[in-house]
């Protein structure tokens, strides 16, 4: 079996016990995962730090995940990272919006 690369995530996420599991379940996968409580927050961290994959909650407060992501590929240069939006909303606008996010 091919191992996974390891990996830098950035992991948005206002459920501290959701984002605790994914945490660790990333991290038992190999990956460095930073976590950030809030929209506000995660960006902070997602324009200060190089990040190859960024996990982000669609439903935060303040700043939602698509916003977030609206804000950072404004401001960001250069590589992107991988987005990820993890959500419980699934009608197909909501896929829409974050595809376009």
């Amino acid at each position: 079996a091919q191992a996974t690369p390891r990996r830098r995530i950035l992991l948005v996420e206002d459920n501290a016990d959701a984002s605790a599991t994914l945490a660790d379940i990333l991290a038992a996968e190999g990956h460095d995962v930073v976590c950030a409580g809030d929209g506000r927050a995660g960006l902070a961290r997602a324009l200060a730090e190089r990040w190859d994959v960024i996990v982000c909650d669609i439903g935060l407060p303040e700043l939602d995940g698509l916003e977030l992501m609206q804000a950072l590929r404004a401001r960001q240069e250069g590589a992107r990272p991988y987005a990820i939006a993890l959500t419980g909303y699934g009608q197909p606008d909501d896929e829409a919006r974050g595809f376009a996010a």
